[in-house]
């Protein structure tokens, strides 16, 4: 299936392997699906792993800023 879709979008699909992407990272680190996903990426592209920033890392003053947002409702209609 990702086969025929790459190919109707004029791509191609390169199988990598990915063990040893998560080489060195532990279960709690954040980024460790992220790293890994790079890892992956430079594998398949023929590079040496290459260091990237994390997802947040280049502004941290934004990340510590953020808060969680909030689901708002309306209330309840009270009838009659």
């Amino acid at each position: 299936m990702l086969a025929y879709k790459a190919e109707n979008a004029g791509k191609r699909v390169l199988k990598v392997n990915p063990r040893g992407t998560s080489k060195g990272l532990t279960y709690k680190d954040p980024y460790r699906d992220y790293i890994s996903a790079n890892r992956i990426l430079d594998s398949g592209l023929g590079q040496p792993p290459s260091p990237r920033e994390t997802p947040y890392s280049a502004s941290p003053a934004v990340v510590a800023g953020q808060v969680s947002s909030l689901k708002q409702e309306a209330p309840p209609i009270k009838e009659g």
